[in-house]
């Protein structure tokens, strides 16, 4: 520990991926128990030099969304945020219609049913959509209900489209549709109300 500043967010940007990569590898590893061990050690001396000056809370900077739409991005959010580790990260980006669109292949460690995708960690990147999608339109609002009809299981390690779009506005009350499909089929259909807060 030392009196240094704390890593700007360009340096804990590439710290995130590498720990992104790194649990994607302890998932899928398969080394012999030396290595375990060794890898086990080696992790535990990193994770206690980043406790010695740790935060209570992720940070969470407002940015440039990464597709260029113009709307400001949490740096902490959890599907899409480049100070996450948790998040994928899954770029969204303007349809031209309106709309938003995202293509990802996501990780496996995000599993459910056999070779398939978890119907939650869908359910967060189709809430995730919707919010971006409505503050590319200056509007501040939560999420009120969502609604998932899983239609199709959703496949792991292949690419996924999802896309949103708002189909109806009445007072504070926002109405979004959104769709994720896999090889041209659509795996999941969903429907939310979000409500408008004060900025």
């Amino acid at each position: 520990m030392n009196g240094a500043p704390p890593a700007g967010p360009a340096n804990l940007a590439e710290l995130v991926r590498a720990t992104r990569e790194l649990m994607v590898a302890v998932g899928l590893t398969d080394v012999d128990e030396a290595d375990v061990r060794a890898a086990t050690d080696a992790i535990t001396r990193v994770t206690a030099t980043l406790r010695e000056r740790s935060r209570s809370r992720l940070i969470r900077r407002l940015e440039a969304s990464p597709n260029g739409d113009g709307a400001l991005h949490s740096t902490g959010e959890a599907v899409s945020g480049s100070l996450n580790p948790l998040a994928a990260p899954i770029v969204m980006t303007p349809d031209g219609e309106g709309g938003l669109t995202a293509t990802a292949r996501v990780s496996p460690l995000v599993e459910g049913p056999p070779d398939a995708v978890h119907g939650g960690y869908l359910a967060m990147v189709v809430d995730s959509l919707m919010g971006q999608l409505i503050r590319t339109t200056d509007v501040r609002a939560v999420t009120g209900t969502l609604l998932l009809r899983y239609r199709h299981r959703t496949p792991l390690e292949e690419e996924l489209t999802f896309a949103a779009r708002i189909t109806e506005r009445a007072g504070r009350r926002i109405k979004v549709h959104a769709t994720v499909t896999a090889g041209g089929l659509v795996t999941v259909e969903s429907e939310a109300t979000f409500v408008e807060v004060a900025a």
